[in-house]
């Protein structure tokens, strides 16, 4: 059950999102990661249900295990990437704001604002450079260097490369590398897929080729399921690709934009 107040490691986020048992954290609108769950389970277990028994009668015992292997990984890393912690900062708590901002002449007044409106960035150094240290309004502490705040989790997550709807988390230093994983497993599935739909297709088409109206009628469902693997695929391919460009050159998402 989620923890209330939201708490990690005995810290206080009074924030958009929940942690479940002291690690596992997500963002608290559940309607889009319910869609994309639904969507990959509903089409993939279509295809199994649909297509895969008439590629295994052909003697394709292989594929179903190819499929069954990669639609694995894909809901790990998927599941992994939206309910891992992906770094969120822990904010101080009353006594530790308290000394922090009286340390950095940082005044509010009854009403809680800052004056003056801009609390003073501080520099650090980190590893011998100095580095502009920014103070964060929402979490009240200074961010450390690749520390961004989301405005949608509204928290501080460390090295944060972007908030995705898609897996209902933001994508940090914790789970980039599910986020990666599932991107790459899922194209995959998605190319397995349209491979798995054309194979169905010949081999129905050695069935019905003398009942056009039949094999049409047995394809249509074939086709749609094809048509959107394929898509799927070739849109998030490129997207992993480019992830592993940014992960190679030690950038992230918000750093390029």
């Amino acid at each position: 059950m989620p923890i209330n107040p939201y708490m990690r490691r005995g810290r206080i986020y009074p924030s958009n999102s929940v942690s479940y048992f002291l690690t596992c954290w997500t963002y608290k609108s559940w309607s889009t990661l319910i869609g994309v769950l639904a969507s990959i389970i509903v089409l993939a277990g279509f295809h199994i249900g649909w297509d895969i028994p008439i590629i295994v009668r052909n003697g394709l015992i292989f594929y179903p295990i190819l499929f069954g292997v990669v639609f694995f990984y894909t809901m790990t890393n998927y599941l992994f990437a939206a309910f891992h912690d992906p770094g969120v900062i822990p904010r101080p708590n009353a006594d530790e704001t308290l000394h922090t901002e009286k340390e950095n002449n940082i005044q509010t007044d009854l009403a809680g604002n800052y004056f003056p409106s801009r609390p003073p960035s501080k520099t650090i150094l980190v590893r011998n450079n100095p580095h502009t240290s920014p103070y964060c309004y929402t979490c009240r502490t200074y961010r450390s260097p690749r520390v961004v705040h989301c405005s949608v989790c509204n928290v501080c997550v460390e090295n944060f490369d972007h908030h995705c709807p898609w897996i209902n988390n933001c994508v940090g230093l914790l789970n980039y590398r599910y986020f990666s994983n599932f991107v790459l497993f899922c194209s995959i599935l998605c190319f397995v897929g349209f491979v798995g739909c054309v194979l169905a297709a010949f081999y129905r088409w050695d069935i019905y080729k003398y009942q056009g109206g039949l094999f049409f009628a047995y394809n249509i469902p074939n086709f749609l399921t094809g048509l959107i693997a394929i898509l799927f695929g070739f849109t998030l391919f490129p997207f992993w690709y480019y992830h592993c460009g940014l992960a190679m050159n030690g950038v992230t998402t918000k750093e390029t934009v």
